[in-house]
């Protein structure tokens, strides 16, 4: 079975026009896509999104978006939101909190929400991370994931960046278990 929701697409370095933030709006991008796949957009750009990030303090020292602050962003323009972590210290706990991070993003892409992650970019090993949009998943008969459907931010064209699939090992693998839900 594959669903996908049909989140509109954003690029950061086509939709951003101040040079400066084009490398580091994925996470405001991410947001202005989930904003307006809800409707809940109210006229505002990318620009006054990324504004509004800076005057409620959204980026730590090293300027990266601090995820709270996405939460508190989102909820400022009338979503549902709230971040989870998916981490133990005891990895007694450990590849059973993933288990039971990537059955609550099906479950939330089941009822049409889609959801922001944080990655490296293109699910590479970098120092840097990324943050895209889920926007589905694909199972098996079985009913287990295969994988995922996202929106990154990080390619210039919508043919480009929309509804990419990762295959689950490889989600699994790169994915810091760091989740935005919104509704």
């Amino acid at each position: 079975m594959k669903k996908i929701l049909n989140v509109p697409y954003y690029s950061q370095y086509e939709d951003v026009k101040d040079e400066y933030w084009k490398p580091r709006a994925c996470a405001i991008v991410g947001v202005k896509m989930t904003l307006d796949y809800f409707d809940n957009h109210l006229g505002l750009n990318v620009e006054d999104l990324i504004k509004e990030g800076v005057s409620i303090g959204g980026l730590d020292e090293n300027k990266d978006w601090i995820h709270e602050k996405l939460v508190q962003l989102l909820r400022n323009h009338g979503m549902s939101a709230y971040r989870q972590e998916f981490i133990s210290l005891n990895y007694e706990y450990f590849d059973k909190l993933l288990n039971i991070g990537i059955l609550k993003i099906k479950k939330e892409l089941e009822k049409e929400n889609p959801i922001l992650v944080s990655v490296p970019r293109k699910f590479e090993k970098e120092e840097s991370f990324h943050m895209i949009v889920l926007t589905g998943f694909e199972t098996s008969d079985s009913g287990e994931v295969k994988g995922f459907y996202y929106n990154d931010t990080d390619y210039h064209s919508e043919a480009e960046g929309k509804d990419i699939f990762v295959d689950i090992e490889t989600f699994k693998t790169h994915w810091r278990r760091l989740a935005i839900f919104v509704k």
